[in-house]
């Protein structure tokens, strides 16, 4: 564990160092998570069986998301203002998020290569550099996962099995996660060191992709438990960090929610507060936390191309 342990350490310290950058982090947060591989694959699940995502199959078999493009189509052939103006500001919307996302995560990781030159200008200048095959890769990624999984469960669905379609998710979940954790994580960690050599070796898209899987597969093993142990600290801390936020929040909020006298404005704005409060709590957490993530997993990137670490497990099975 002394690997994992200093890399941890040091890329916390690089966190640290740079409250500039936690901004960063959120926005990485955003596109990956922020608890992991482990938790991707928990999200992935959770999407198989909620309404309105696309993994599940129900949304292909209900018209709600036709009907819903047919009218936007109708209204912006008939020249509708107010629709023309809603549709380009979601999409001006959608390109500057992702585009930052992108160069966040490129920043940060040009950020934890230079740590004595973590000026937000330069760093967001690298992530820029970057953010075109960054964003190709994500795509990949994402139908690289996306569409087996999509197919399978369609298969599911469309056969009927168990006669209802509540049976029916409940097999698919059981089936997709066997298929879902092997491919989330695998595609995953790939997909991490791909985008290392992108910003740090400037490779493309291409060669970046077979470097990194050659990486993985030298180092399944390292990664797989890097992974957990991130999954595991995410967890804890979580944990930690949402009850110390409600335990900061609750007193303020039952002292105006009990207060019998007091107007409903008031308690209105008790519970704003706590709202508010709570919400900026999880996206600094969320920030602070995702950079040293990505710092951790970009000092574990630089250590497997200079070394040959030797994973916890298998030191423990050769004693």
């Amino acid at each position: 564990m002394k690997l994992y342990r200093d890399i941890l350490s040091q890329g916390w310290q690089y966190t640290l160092q740079t409250p500039h950058l936690w901004i960063l982090g959120f926005f990485v947060a955003l596109m990956v998570g922020s608890g992991g591989e482990i938790d991707r694959y928990l999200r992935y699940i959770n999407a198989l069986v909620s309404e309105g995502n696309i993994l599940n199959p129900q949304f292909w078999t209900q018209q709600t998301w036709f009907n819903v493009i047919q009218r936007l189509a109708l209204a912006l052939a008939a020249g509708d203002v107010n629709v023309w103006l809603f549709v380009v500001l979601l999409v001006v919307s959608i390109i500057a998020v992702v585009t930052m996302m992108m160069m966040a995560q490129g920043g940060l990781i040009y950020a934890a290569t230079h740590p004595k030159t973590t000026g937000y200008a330069g760093v967001m200048k690298a992530g820029f550099t970057h953010a075109v095959p960054l964003f190709f890769l994500h795509i990949l990624e994402y139908l690289i996962i996306a569409v087996p999984v999509l197919v399978v469960s369609s298969l599911i669905v469309a056969s009927n099995i168990g006669g209802s379609f509540d049976q029916a998710r409940l097999f698919l979940v059981v089936v997709s996660s066997f298929i879902l954790l092997p491919v989330v994580v695998t595609v995953s960690l790939v997909s991490r060191y791909a985008a290392n050599y992108i910003v740090v070796q400037g490779q493309h898209l291409g060669r970046a992709l077979h470097s990194a899987w050659r990486l993985f597969w030298k180092h399944w093993l390292v990664s797989i438990e890097m992974a957990l142990v991130v999954f595991s600290v995410a967890l804890m801390i979580s944990i930690f960090v949402v009850l110390a936020v409600v335990i900061s929040v609750a007193p303020y909020f039952m002292a105006v929610a009990t207060d019998f006298e007091t107007p409903y404005a008031h308690i209105f704005n008790g519970v704003f507060v706590g709202v508010v409060m709570y919400v900026l709590g999880m996206v600094l957490f969320t920030g602070i936390f995702t950079t040293w993530q990505s710092y951790s997993w970009t000092l574990l990137f630089q250590r497997l191309l200079e070394s040959r670490p030797t994973g916890t497990l298998l030191r423990v099975f050769q004693k």
